[in-house]
């Protein structure tokens, strides 16, 4: 009788956990430094079960799966993890294995590239969208927004012209080979 009400405990077990899927918290990869650091930023690093080389902040990051290089990624690795979702930023890739992985079934969110405070709004919108953060989102839209404004005002009080230089250079090679 003890055996019988084993075996029966067991077999409600396995069917418990079989439909507990849809309960059960989203598994998310994130691909890209950006993208991760905005899932932390809205409180929902715990859905994360792996990321790219280019998540290093912050330091929880270290203790999760690494799935390559965010350029090159390969879909063995990704696969192998069982996550629901893909957050790839705009420099993921190779498109080829994002559509493979999408044909696999996992949901596959490409993030749109772009560098204006607008941009990065809708980004960090859609990322709250996708975890079921929207009012984590928005309350980190508010203060980046809040604090744009106020590094603004800081720079228009400092001096009519700011006097900065930046110069940034890609590729191959110094400044002076481009010269």
């Amino acid at each position: 009788m003890i055996v019988r009400f084993g075996f029966l405990a067991a077999i409600a077990v396995v069917m418990a956990a079989g439909g507990a899927r849809a309960d059960a918290p989203l598994r998310a990869l994130s691909v890209g430094g950006a993208v991760t650091e905005t899932v932390y930023a809205l409180g929902a690093g715990n859905a994360l079960v792996g990321v790219d080389q280019t998540s290093y902040y912050p330091a929880a990051t270290h203790s999760l799966p690494n799935v390559g290089y965010v350029r090159s990624l390969a879909a063995e690795g990704l696969l192998s993890l069982k996550a629901d979702v893909l957050l790839a930023g705009p420099e993921a890739g190779p498109p080829e294995i994002l559509d493979q992985l999408a044909n696999a079934g996992m949901k596959v969110v490409r993030l749109h590239d772009g560098f204006t405070q607008q941009s990065d709004i809708d980004r960090i919108e859609m990322i709250g969208d996708v975890l079921g953060r929207q009012a984590q989102a928005r309350a980190l839209v508010d203060a980046l927004t809040e604090d744009l404004a106020t590094v603004k005002a800081e720079v228009r009080k400092a001096s009519s012209q700011p006097r900065v230089l930046f110069l940034l250079a890609t590729g191959k090679g110094g400044p002076r080979d481009r010269c």
